[in-house]
C-alpha cells in the first residue's frame, strides 16, 4: 500500500483551491478523479455540488478517501480502477462530464495511459481538469494551462519544501 495515499499531494491541493474559488465549476456535473490518492479533490467536488466517483488502483487510498468524505459529510463514491486497464477505463468514463487528476504520473507507463485516457475524454467531449507539479513523464499534450500555484509540501516526501503545481483544463 502507498502511505503516500494518507497525504494530499500538491496537485490535489491545486484542483481542490480550483474548486473552491470556481476556477472549475463542477456544480451537479458528473465527475471521476483518476488516482484519488487522499481523496481530497473528490470531497472538494462534492462540496462543490457535484457527482463524484473516486478511483485508484491502490485500496488504501479508497479507504482513506471514504473516511475523509465521511469526515466532511459528502457523498463520494469509490471504485478501484487501474488507469493502464483500457477497457476499465473505458468502463469508467460512461456517463462522466469531468475528469479530475492530480499528480497520478510517477512513471511512463502512468504517463502514457493518462495520454490514453486524456485522447478518450477529447473524443467524448468530457472536460478535464490535470494538476502537475512537475513530474518527469507528465506531458500537458492539448490541455491549456489555466492556473499556477505554489504549494507548501511535506520536505521529507517531497525533497524540497514547494512545489510549484500547474492546473491544465482540456475536452
Amino acid at each position: 500500500a502507498d502511505l503516500f495515499s494518507a497525504v494530499p499531494g500538491p496537485g490535489a491541493l491545486s484542483v481542490a483551491r480550483a474548486l473552491h474559488d470556481g476556477i472549475v465549476d463542477v456544480a451537479g456535473r458528473r465527475v471521476l478523479e483518476v488516482g484519488c490518492g487522499s481523496g481530497l479533490a473528490s470531497v472538494a467536488a462534492a462540496r462543490a455540488g457535484a457527482i463524484v466517483t473516486a478511483t485508484d488502483g491502490d485500496a488504501l487510498a479508497l479507504q482513506v478517501t471514504r473516511l475523509l468524505a465521511q469526515a466532511h459529510d459528502v457523498a463520494v463514491a469509490v471504485a478501484a480502477l487501474d488507469v493502464i486497464d483500457e477497457a476499465a477505463v473505458e468502463r469508467a468514463l460512461v456517463d462522466v462530464d469531468v475528469v479530475i487528476a492530480a499528480d497520478v504520473v510517477y512513471n511512463r507507463d502512468l504517463g502514457a495511459a493518462l495520454s490514453r485516457l486524456l485522447a478518450r475524454c477529447r473524443a467524448r467531449g468530457v472536460d478535464v481538469v490535470v494538476a502537475d507539479s512537475g513530474r518527469p513523464f507528465f506531458d500537458a499534450g492539448e490541455l491549456r494551462a489555466v492556473a499556477a500555484h505554489d504549494v507548501a509540501v511535506p520536505t521529507a516526501g517531497e525533497g524540497t519544501g514547494v512545489r510549484r503545481v500547474t492546473l491544465y483544463r482540456g475536452g
